[in-house]
């Protein structure tokens, strides 16, 4: 991946987290300093301590029914492969219609269900009940639901 960043710590040739997939999309990760979870400093003391979240996906497809022939499926998404670590930034870039926002639904379960694929959280097949108490997710367009 080729990389004009000028930011500190930003290191492009970083394999740990960079997505294996499509050209469309491209992730640069970058390590953050080690900052101690202390509820009593932050003063979030009603918090429960959750471990920390890593997620890993593999093959990942999604389609939908398209809209000429429906007869025929459209593909959004096609053997998406990746990980998120905790403790790491990743951005995920590409085109409008790249599959950036499906990718992120898809992960956090948010009203899209995978086709195919595979999807760990810290190594153990993804518990959406489990999930949905440890990880947060802020979608691209603001709204109030309320399920949330």
């Amino acid at each position: 991946m080729q990389c004009n960043h000028h930011l500190k710590g930003v290191n492009c040739s970083q394999s740990g987290s960079s997505l294996d997939y499509s050209s469309d999309i491209n992730a640069i990760s970058v390590e953050l300093a080690d900052v101690e979870d202390n509820p009593s400093i932050n003063g979030l003391k009603y918090l429960p301590l959750w471990p920390a979240v890593n997620i890993e996906f593999s093959g990942l497809t999604y389609e939908v029914p398209d809209q000429g022939n429906a007869q025929k499926a459209k593909q959004i998404l096609r053997d998406v492969n990746g990980e998120f670590r905790s403790h790491e930034l990743t951005a995920i870039m590409g085109p409008s219609g790249a599959g950036k926002t499906t990718l992120l639904n898809l992960l956090a379960g948010f009203g899209a269900v995978v086709s195919s694929g595979e999807i760990l959280v810290n190594n153990s097949p993804r518990n959406m009940r489990i999930f949905r108490k440890m990880s947060r997710y802020i979608m691209q367009i603001f709204s109030t639901y309320s399920s949330l």
